[in-house]
């Protein structure tokens, strides 16, 4: 089986973390520039393919995984989550706020983002400081327990850590669960894969924390 990804895009990671713990013999494939994307014909990233079908985005790979591989594992992330509106909620940022690190990539992609980096920057810093509030007195998202909403969350900050957009010093609560999540290995493995000829910006991208 093999799970086509593109480092630093949250989806793509967010799925990695969920099918490492659910198939072991997975293979996973960075594709590490448009030429490559185009050759493989596939839709979209993530992608995964079981030898005989593709399954495309994070949802239709989490059914797929409940449904054939481990749906005892899929039901403790998703266990008393509305997980559908939390990732409305992040869907609607993930399509702003992609533009914002898509700028600083443009030696990859070659174009002008579609928004202002003013208006996605004051939008992300509006969702930054929402999850904070939220994360007020909290170990995790919903409970102590990690959740496929802490998954999805954490591979969109890291993403944005990737390439140094985010003040930590105005989000303490979100700094704290990011570094609780960023020390557990079955999280951090994808902080590992980078953009071709492009090392994290942050410094603190790649440290090692543990909480």
């Amino acid at each position: 089986m093999k799970l086509y990804f593109y480092a630093t895009c949250p989806y793509s990671n967010a799925v990695r973390i969920l099918t490492k713990h659910c198939i072991s013999n997975i293979k996973e494939i960075q594709i590490s520039s448009r030429s490559m994307f185009l050759n493989l014909n596939i839709d979209k990233l993530p992608a995964l393919y079981n030898e005989t079908n593709y399954y495309y985005d994070v949802w239709p790979i989490i059914i797929y995984l409940k449904e054939n591989h481990a749906k005892y594992i899929i039901d403790i992330f998703f266990r008393q989550i509305d997980q559908m509106n939390f990732a409305s909620s992040l869907n609607e940022l993930y399509i702003d706020i992609y533009y914002l690190y898509l700028a600083h990539d443009v030696r990859l992609y070659g174009k002008t983002p579609l928004i202002s980096l003013n208006s996605a920057s004051n939008k992300l810093q509006n969702y930054l400081k929402k999850y904070n509030s939220f994360l007020k007195g909290k170990y995790y998202l919903f409970n102590q327990e990690l959740s496929v909403c802490d998954i999805l969350l954490f591979s969109f900050i890291s993403s944005y850590e990737y390439f140094n957009i985010i003040n930590w010093r105005d989000y303490n609560f979100l700094f704290e669960w990011y570094l609780r999540c960023k020390s557990l290995k079955e999280l951090n493995f994808i902080l590992q894969s980078e953009i071709d000829n492009y090392p994290p910006l942050s410094p603190l991208y790649k440290l090692d924390y543990r909480i």
